[in-house]
């Protein structure tokens, strides 16, 4: 997954893997490519297209999220670095990773994040994966805040994976979304519902491999 979402256009700056608002460990296959899309459109009318491309060499993953927001209008850039420490598909045990990014909105830096994730198959029958992130997040002009989230997700079959996830800012308000992933060859697609107090959103998303 890539690093970050828009968190600017989202209106709270949080860990995230793409479309989701928890990132797991993973980095792209090293020496290939992944292309992360994204639209969501929010309750109070507000929409978002988000495009994330990265790339990884070695254990480190390259990325850039670019985004752009209609009502009102802005555009943004999320540049990122994440560092593979040990991945967790080597066996029963932790992946863990580190990441790091900002986010360039209307020609100034909005805020920056930095977080650890935490990933690990649970090996009862290997249908379920639990993600954790912990880091922190600064905002110009505001006090640097805690995020914390969880995520579990439970394969259906070899085509469909179930996700519930939940962030929690300190200072901020909750979030959480439900939804599905449905895998082709090495592709995927995100069909995801999000709640964050009075504001709620639908998320339809498309990652390529390549």
């Amino acid at each position: 997954m890539a690093i970050m979402g828009l968190a600017a256009c989202h209106g709270q700056a949080f860990a995230a893997g793409g479309s989701y608002l928890v990132d797991d460990a993973s980095i792209t296959t090293p020496g290939r490519c992944q292309l992360e899309s994204w639209l969501q459109a929010f309750s109070s009318g507000r929409s978002v297209l988000d495009t994330a491309p990265a790339c990884s060499t070695g254990p480190v993953e390259w990325s850039a999220t670019l985004a752009i927001q209609r009502v009102p209008h802005v555009n943004a850039a999320s540049p990122g670095i994440k560092w593979q420490l040990r991945n967790g598909d080597a066996g029963d045990r932790w992946g863990i990773a580190l990441a790091t990014g900002a986010t360039r909105q209307q020609g100034h830096w909005d805020n920056a994040t930095a977080y650890a994730a935490f990933s690990r198959v649970l090996p009862r029958d290997q249908r379920w994966t639990v993600n954790f992130n912990v880091g922190l997040t600064r905002t110009p002009g505001h006090a640097m805040r805690l995020l914390t989230g969880e995520e579990a997700e439970f394969t259906v079959n070899t085509h469909i994976t179930l996700i519930g996830e939940h962030l929690r800012p300190l200072a901020g308000k909750d979030e959480e979304q439900l939804g599905c992933r449905y895998v082709f060859g090495n592709d995927s697609f995100d069909l995801i519902a999000g709640l964050s107090g009075a504001d709620h959103w639908m998320t339809v998303g498309l990652n390529l491999a390549f």
